[in-house]
Formats: structure tokens, sequence, C-alpha cells
């Protein structure tokens, strides 16, 4: 067999829903690179928002950026797991309840 009729016959052809897989998880990973470089801009915001000093808000960005970071580790394991697909919807789903709960704060210790 030609090494070109055996490379197609190993890729899957090509189709819409590839196309929207992929343009999915390239959309999540511009959301996830927007969302960890955006705490580090809006701590001047937080101080004033929050009612706490510079300090306290580094340390939100710290633990912003630990715990996302090791979810991301994680998930990788659990897509192996449980599914891709799966994972990434219900990351996507924790990380938007988290996010709201973030934005509902009324000061830095909630």
């Amino acid at each position: 067999m030609p090494r070109a009729a055996a490379l197609s016959a190993l890729t899957p052809p090509r189709t819409a829903r590839n196309g929207l897989a992929l343009t999915a998880v390239c959309l999540v990973a511009l959301m996830f690179g927007l969302e960890i470089s955006s705490v580090p801009v809006i701590l001047p915001t937080l101080e004033q928002e929050l009612g706490t000093g510079f300090q306290d808000a580094q340390w939100i960005m710290n633990a912003y950026t630990l715990a996302c970071t090791s979810v991301l580790m994680a998930a990788g394991t659990l897509a192996d797991r449980f599914g891709r697909r799966r994972v990434l919807v219900v990351c996507l789903w924790v990380f938007a309840l988290a996010s709201l709960a973030c934005g509902l704060a009324n000061d830095a210790s909630t």
C-alpha cells in the first residue's frame, strides 16, 4: 500500500463537527489566557472596590493563579479518564459559576 493511501486511511475525514470542536477549544484557550492576564490588570480596581490593601489584592491574585493552574493540570488527567468533551463542559460551568461568585463578592474576605 502506498504511503499516502496508508496515511489517508488513518486520518478521519474533515467534517463540520471537527471544525466546530476546534473552534470551541480555541475559544476556551483564548478565554483562559485573557482571564489569567486580567487579574494583574485589575488589582488597583480590586483595592478600591473591595476596600482592601495592595497586599491583600496580591494574595487574591496569587490564590487565583494557583487555583487556575492547578485546575488546568488536573483537567488533563480528568479528560483522559472521563472524556474530553464532558470535562470541558463541566469546567466551563464551574468557571462560569466561580466567576459569578467572584463578581458578587462584597469584600476581600468573601
